[in-house]
Order: structure tokens, then C-alpha cells, then sequence
């Protein structure tokens, strides 16, 4: 009895040594882990087609950071679904800081109330490392339209409900979501007629087949330079550099109207505080570079830069604004 009892003492001591021991080595592992960072390639997954603005954005930082950390940081393409695919692929990651990826508002704030099934919380499922930059969206109208202001077609608008057509890149897009705004906070009747893409919806206005698109700001510039387009209104808070003379939608017409479209880095869930502090500060330096930050500029979005605190607050709260227009707009899931 005596003996079985100091066998089972013996077993258990030597249990719990062990788990102490992968405990030790556990942590230890974690912290040389950290300590080395980055001590291999580093992918920036855009879960989005090449080419785009999302994509042009993420080889200016990549070429920058590859520069600054030392190692390989190249850029993945996985386009799909509005970015789910990529989101999904993001999550089951290593969160040892060697994939992250660049989301846009739309996916992030948008997507978990357009699909039925997302692959994560967009705010608890992922690591929320900085907000990259933010740039607005633009209400253009093709010239053929006698409209030169956001007070016209509001009226035009309310005179003549359902006879305006509006493209945009999709549907459930930020630029429709946008639209669906607008037509709520106006109190007005546009038809929404969604394309493939953003391009698509461009060229579809250029052609004069709709009267009116909402698009990237940064896409709108050249055409409203050149006059083939007219730039009704933006949709920031306050008005761009690049056009100065294009008024907001907030001071012309309806007050604290914003749509704004921000990228944000954000990794696996897990990712150590460590290596995310790394990342933010070297990200944030990136960022305030003079020739980085004319770049970004050109592509119409405004550098930001931010800590995970204020990422999280700018999801939730863009979450609940959006989810509130595509109730309001009685929008299905898909």
C-alpha cells in the first residue's frame, strides 16, 4: 500500500515537472520568437484583384517595409468574395507576424451584414494591428446630366423619384452603401444598378448608360480634371487637396454626412502585443515618409497611421453605422 501510493506520488511529481517544463520552453520559444522579428519573409495578403487601389497601396508599403526590416515582404493576391476568402485564409495563419493583410472598410464593416456566413468576427476573430490610411468616395454624375450640384440632384431627385440611375462596383459595396445612405438621409429615389467592379461602373458612366456613380475618389480625379465626368460632392469631412473646389456632401447639403474608405493592416488572431507594437511603430514611420505619403496621396487615400485602440473603436462604430443603412434599406443577404 505504502508503495503504490509513493508510485502514484512519484508520477504525479514527475506530471507536473513536465508541464512546467513545456510551460518554460512554451515561453521561452514565444519570447526568442518576438526577440528575432522578423526573422523570415513577411506576406501582405490583399484579399483583393491586382491592380486595384487596395493593391497599388500595399506594394508602396511593402517595397518600404522590405527596405526598413530586412527581409522579403512581398504582397499575395487572393481576390474573392468581397474579401471573405482571403479573411478566411487570414485567420487560420501562423500569428508569428510573417502574414498579415490589408482589409478595406467594406469588408470589414460592411461584409458581416451583406453575407450570410463570415469567416471571423471582423472585431474579436482578428488581430487589429493600425489603420493605414482613409480616403472618401465621390457622387459623380455624367455631363449629359444638367445637375452641377448636390443641392440639384437632391431636387431633381425628389421631383423625379426613380428616374435617376446610380452604378457602382457591387452590390453591398461601400459605394452602394453609400448611395443607400444618401437616398435615406435625402429622403429621395435613385435606382442602384451594380456592376462587376468599380471600373466597370466607371466605364459604364463614361459611356452614359447611368447618369450617376459612386466611386473612389482617387479613380474620379482624372476624369474630373479633364471634364469628362462632373464631381458632384465627396464624401470626407472636409474637402481634398487634389480638387479643393469640389465641395463635401456634409456642407452642402446634409450635415455629418461622411462615407469615408479606410484600409487597416490586421494579422491572425493571437499575434503577440510585441510584434504588433514592432509593426505599428515601423508602419507609422513608413507613413510619415514625405515620398510614401505623396504616393498615397496620388492614389486618394490620406495617410493615418493609428494604434489597435482607435482601429477597434473605427470598426465598431462603422459597423453600427452600416448595419443600421442596410436595415434601414431593407438590403438581403446574400
Amino acid at each position: 500500500m505504502i508503495y503504490s501510493l509513493f508510485r502514484a506520488s512519484y508520477f504525479w511529481a514527475r506530471v507536473s515537472i513536465l508541464a512546467c517544463s513545456l510551460l518554460v520552453l512554451n515561453s521561452s520559444f514565444t519570447h526568442a520568437q518576438t526577440a528575432t522579428w522578423p526573422d523570415k519573409p513577411i506576406k501582405i495578403m490583399v484579399p483583393y484583384g491586382a491592380g486595384g487601389n487596395v493593391d497599388l497601396v500595399a506594394r508602396v508599403l511593402a517595397q518600404r517595409l522590405n527596405q526598413r526590416l530586412g527581409v522579403s515582404v512581398f504582397v499575395d493576391n487572393q481576390a474573392g468574395a468581397n474579401g471573405n476568402i482571403g479573411v478566411s485564409n487570414l485567420a487560420r495563419a501562423e500569428p508569428d507576424g510573417s502574414t498579415v493583410a490589408i482589409l478595406t472598410s467594406a469588408t470589414m464593416a460592411i461584409n458581416p451584414f451583406i453575407y450570410k456566413h463570415n469567416p471571423v468576427n471582423m472585431q474579436t476573430g482578428l488581430t487589429l494591428i493600425s489603420e493605414i490610411a482613409t480616403g472618401p468616395m465621390a457622387i459623380i454624375a455624367h455631363p449629359s446630366l444638367k445637375i452641377n450640384s448636390m443641392q440639384d440632384l437632391i431636387q431633381y431627385a425628389r421631383e423625379h423619384p426613380g428616374v435617376l440611375n446610380c452604378a457602382s462596383g457591387s452590390n453591398g459595396s461601400l459605394a452602394h452603401l453609400t448611395l443607400e445612405l444618401l437616398k435615406l438621409k435625402a429622403g429621395i429615389d435613385i435606382v442602384h444598378v451594380p456592376y462587376k467592379s468599380g471600373a466597370a461602373a466607371l466605364s459604364a458612366l463614361l459611356a452614359g448608360q447611368v447618369e450617376l456613380a459612386v466611386n473612389t475618389f482617387s479613380t474620379t480625379v482624372p476624369f474630373a480634371l479633364n471634364g469628362q465626368l462632373r464631381a458632384l460632392a465627396l464624401t470626407s469631412e472636409k474637402r481634398s487637396d487634389l480638387l479643393p473646389q469640389i465641395p463635401t456632401v456634409a456642407e452642402s447639403t446634409i450635415e455629418g454626412f461622411t462615407a469615408e474608405s479606410w484600409l487597416a493592416l490586421v494579422g491572425p488572431p493571437n499575434m503577440s502585443e510585441k510584434i504588433v507594437k514592432r509593426i505599428q511603430r515601423e508602419l507609422k514611420l513608413v507613413l510619415a515618409e514625405p515620398d510614401i505619403e505623396a504616393k498615397l496621396l496620388e492614389l486618394g487615400s490620406e495617410p493615418v497611421g493609428s494604434d489597435q485602440a482607435k482601429l477597434q473603436a473605427l470598426v465598431k462604430n462603422d459597423s453600427e453605422k452600416w448595419a443600421a443603412v442596410v436595415t434601414a434599406a431593407k438590403m438581403k443577404a446574400e
